[in-house]
């Protein structure tokens, strides 16, 4: 059964360590550039977007405007895997899994393959020292060399990059890592002296999207143009409001919206009765109803369409599909976000498997059988 959505924020929170709160300043310039490679096809939903705001009581059922088809993301190596672990074993598919020596804490997409943060195997709590390596497609891990003190780190679906923060003496550092090249291309300092939000022991989720990395905090948050090394100050970032940031879109959990992160602009509004999560890519929010109807909209258009398996533990494939654990039948389910159809695969009865949540933690675990 899905996570209420107490449960849901505070184990987000949980697995962190962060900062408390500032006005909106928040990047312009070419931070989402290459993101918007699907705004050709959705100028013209856009405006009707943003002047009627959208309200998911008035959406309407089936398929998106001008297209039945579903076009995966291009995620890479990751294109085509559906991610799951089991104790210290990752599957990327049916086919292809890894056993690691150490217990997988956060699974992280990128273009390279799987990024896994991983704590001492005999640790129940997930606690530091925390080591990154990284899973191709062959199912081959490489060690990065990599310990941090903290869980505060990122990867993106299409890029080959990893992003961590480590706490400093006024604040905290980004580093951002070519996985192609295992060389740092970014290490930003972030002074927080005499700014809001400070950095506290709840600690920080970090997410980058783009060209930025963005730091939410308890209360607020940054935003960290990693190329450039500007810091501007991002107040709708608040640990217990969003989780993280997908295609220059956050979903807004007090509001059940999903919002612009660099305006504050809303696009979409799910309504108040159940849990949602952004593809991702930012394109879709899977949205569980009360009712137990799993419903997924497509945040550009607001078309929304129900799935065609219920399933109470979920999450994305890297290239933007729906993934899902059926516990009544055993079944791992991948469903269409365009015409909701799912289709599975059988696990054996009895084993437990786990699904990244929005910013990669295991929060979510179901037991099959």
């Amino acid at each position: 059964m899905t996570d209420d959505l107490a449960t849901l924020l505070r184990h987000e929170a949980d697995a962190l360590h962060v900062p408390g709160a500032p006005a909106y300043d928040i990047v312009s310039a070419g931070q989402r550039r290459r993101r918007r490679r699907r705004a050709a096809r959705a100028v013209v939903a856009a405006g009707l977007v943003t002047a009627v705001g959208i309200f998911a009581s008035g959406l309407s059922w089936g398929h998106h405007s001008g297209s039945d088809h579903f076009e995966p993301a291009d995620a890479g190596v990751l294109s085509g895997t559906e991610p799951t672990f089991t104790a210290k074993t990752i599957r990327l598919t049916p086919q292809v899994s890894v056993t690691l020596e150490q217990r997988p804490v956060i699974q992280l997409y990128s273009s390279a393959g799987l990024v896994v943060l991983t704590s001492p195997p005999d640790d129940p709590h997930q606690r530091p020292p925390y080591h990154l390596s990284l899973i191709n497609a062959q199912g081959t891990r490489n060690d990065l060399g990599v310990t941090l003190s903290t869980s505060w780190v990122s990867a993106e679906y299409d890029q080959p990059y990893v992003a961590w923060a480590v706490p400093t003496t006024h604040g905290f550092e980004v580093v951002v890592r070519d996985l192609t090249t295992g060389r740092d291309v970014a290490q930003v300092p972030v002074d927080v002296r005499g700014r809001h939000p400070m950095p506290s022991h709840h600690g920080l989720v970090i997410s980058l999207d783009g060209d930025t990395v963005y730091a939410t905090a308890q209360g607020g948050g940054y935003a960290i143009d990693w190329r450039t090394g500007d810091v501007t100050d991002a107040p709708l970032l608040s640990i217990g409001r969003v989780v993280g940031v997908h295609g220059g879109r956050v979903l807004d959990y007090q509001a059940h919206q999903v919002k612009d992160v660099a305006t504050g602009r809303l696009l979409l509004d799910i309504g108040p009765h159940g849990n949602g999560s952004l593809s991702p890519d930012g394109r879709y929010v899977l949205v569980t109803r009360d009712s137990g109807a799993i419903v997924v909209y497509d945040v550009q258009t607001g078309t929304r369409v129900r799935m065609s398996a219920t399933f109470g533990v979920w999450g994305w494939t890297p290239d933007g599909r729906p993934l899902g654990l059926v516990s009544d039948d055993s079944r791992l389910v991948t469903c269409d976000p365009v015409d909701g159809d799912c289709t599975g695969t059988a696990y054996p009865s009895g084993r437990q498997l786990a699904l990244p949540g929005e910013s990669g933690y295991a929060v979510q675990i179901g037991v099959t059988g």
